[in-house]
């Protein structure tokens, strides 16, 4: 890859990003997204402008856990009484296995970092389903292969 950062999540956004490929081994996870934004303050952009990448490879190294969660969701009426109320809930290996097998093509809604956990946030693509994937990490790596010019309408 031409460009490469270290630790450097918050100079991306993945508004606008989808999932290409998941992959989760012991000790390290891969994302391959699609269509990433890149700040103008990320430490390779020369540009000085808002840029894009067609695709991003973001690497978590040193992984110590894995909460893979099904987010839940409150459904209320129109006199804001709960209707339905289901809480979120952590998948088992066998079950997230699955879910990453899946989500392929789907929206990314973002990753950050907080309170020394990455939070990577998924859709689905009946945004019926969102999931959150918390990994505790020593660091992150991103690299992509070249910068493109953003449509207008995300300028």
């Amino acid at each position: 890859m031409s460009f490469k950062t270290n630790n450097e999540l918050s100079t991306f956004d993945f508004s606008q990003s989808s999932v290409e490929k998941i992959t989760i081994n012991n000790d390290h996870i891969v994302l391959q997204l699609m269509d990433v934004i890149i700040s103008e303050n990320n430490s390779c952009n020369e540009a000085f402008r808002k840029m894009a990448t067609n695709d991003l490879t973001v690497e978590f190294i040193g992984v110590e856990e894995i909460v893979f969660i099904k987010d839940g969701y409150i459904i209320r009426d129109m006199d804001n009484k709960i209707r339905e109320d289901v809480k979120d809930q952590v998948l088992e290996e066998p079950e997230w296995r699955e879910v990453i097998n899946s989500i392929n093509q789907n929206p990314i809604e973002g990753i950050e970092c907080k309170d020394g956990y990455y939070l990577v946030y998924l859709d689905t693509e009946e945004s019926l389903i969102s999931y959150t994937i918390k990994v505790k990490s020593k660091s992150d790596i991103e690299e992509w292969e070249k910068f493109r010019n953003l449509p207008d309408t995300y300028k």
